[in-house]
């Protein structure tokens, strides 16, 4: 575009600003035309998405409309645009980099917590196990005592043992499974 060229459009420019603030829509179109595939070009350069840059292209001409009012007319109008769009595309990545980033640390939550139930589901499993493999004195005791809530006396008293009896056989249960739970411990 030679030096004539960018005056006159300068010149046109100013006219359509001066339009639009008086409340003109067809020079507010007239502007969108001229530079829509500017602005579009430019964000879809920073931007790489097709449907982000129609989404931030449009963004551009809404602040634009609102704010033409602090607009200096003595600078021309397309640097100004220009930065409008630069600054839409910048917001709007920078959201977009946040939201990735909540939606990936909401799914590694997720996944860790996932990860978590499959391992607290084969320990629960691995304990059921291991419980029905203890000798049966102990593993009564050992179900009395942590399943059903039993104090010592009441399964001393339901068993027919000595207290004694009672917390020897729940305390060598207890290191059984202490020892055979260990790695998943």
């Amino acid at each position: 575009m030679t030096g004539w060229q960018q005056l006159l459009q300068r010149r046109q420019d100013l006219q359509w600003v001066r339009r639009i603030k008086a409340g003109d829509q067809q020079a507010f179109r007239s502007l969108v035309e001229r530079y829509q595939s500017r602005i579009y070009a430019l964000v879809r350069a920073m931007v790489g998405s097709h449907a982000l840059s129609d989404d931030i292209t449009q963004d551009t001409f809404i602040k634009v409309y609102r704010n033409l009012s602090s607009f200096d007319e003595s600078y021309p109008f397309f640097p100004w645009l220009r930065r409008i769009a630069v600054n839409t595309a910048l917001t709007a990545l920078q959201v977009t980099r946040t939201q990735n980033r909540v939606a990936l640390d909401a799914e590694l939550r997720e996944e860790a917590s996932l990860d978590q139930a499959i391992e607290q589901n084969e320990l629960i499993l691995q304990m059921q196990k291991e419980i029905a493999g203890l000798p049966e004195e102990q593993r009564t005791v050992f179900v009395l005592r942590t399943q059903q809530e039993m104090s010592y006396e009441e399964i001393a008293a339901a068993l027919n043992l000595s207290l004694g009896t009672v917390m020897s056989r729940l305390s060598r249960a207890r290191s059984r499974l202490k020892e055979s739970l260990r790695e998943y411990i």
